[in-house]
């Protein structure tokens, strides 16, 4: 269902800015050309949405269009109808930071001055006290790859210099996952630079590609990169939510 497709995008009056497509107008993760950038995840998978509104990928776009820092996008953010259950992180080239879970109308925000935050992480389930009400639902397998982010990032020396190196480390130890057929796999990874404007890419798990430099004005074109996939049979109680 992956589009499979990375982006370098500019068009007249809008930001540009270097993101993997989704429904093919729609963005994921990214950086746009004024320095700020947005990591996305699924915050509650196993929640059915129930409004109308607008899905991640559409508000990940709104946002790399037309945001130039942590304060832009909140604000844009506030004004959104959004009908999804999203984890986002924002962060900007003056060191401005923000972790943000969305469950629809509901909207938890932490922001953090330049500095105040050593690093931010997430992966599939929430963790601000504002939403705690959907906690029954974080699964196991999102909790343990929280637990390895936050070992690895919560006292790294400053500037961590390979975070790459994380997203190689193979699950349960680490981030990438290979259970394709039972609905988890790991397809991209992205690592990105605020001050260079670059998105330094691997095009399936990155246990088993190699990382490739996109710059903001990378050339009109199209580029076609092979990528080695296995798929492993996903352990009994992959999907187990925690007690």
């Amino acid at each position: 269902m992956q589009e499979l497709r990375l982006c370098t995008t500019r068009i007249a009056g809008k930001a540009a800015h270097i993101s993997f497509s989704d429904n093919v107008f729609g963005r994921t993760s990214g950086i746009n050309e004024h320095g700020f950038a947005i990591t996305s995840s699924l915050g509650s998978p196993r929640s059915e949405v129930r409004v109308s509104g607008l899905t991640y990928n559409i508000v990940s776009r709104i946002l790399l269009d037309q945001c130039a820092s942590v304060v832009e996008a909140i604000d844009r953010l506030h004004s959104l109808p959004i009908a999804w259950y999203s984890n986002y992180l924002f962060a900007d080239r003056s060191g401005e930071a923000a972790q943000v879970e969305i469950a629809c109308d509901k909207v938890a925000i932490r922001r953090f001055a330049s500095d105040e935050a050593r690093a931010l992480w997430a992966t599939n389930h929430y963790t601000l006290p504002e939403m705690d009400e959907f906690i029954l639902l974080r699964m196991k397998q999102s909790l343990k790859r929280w637990e390895f982010l936050r070992a690895h990032l919560e006292n790294a020396s400053l500037p961590i210099e390979r975070p790459h190196e994380l997203l190689s480390a193979s699950f349960p130890e680490g981030l990438c996952v290979s259970y394709y057929l039972n609905g988890l796999g790991t397809l991209e990874s992205m690592v990105l630079d605020l001050d260079l404007l670059t998105a330094d890419v691997c095009f399936g798990p990155p246990n088993r590609n190699p990382w490739h430099t996109i710059a903001m004005d990378q050339p009109v074109g199209t580029t076609i990169h092979k990528a080695t996939i296995e798929n492993i049979p996903a352990p009994k109680g992959f999907w187990a939510t925690a007690s």
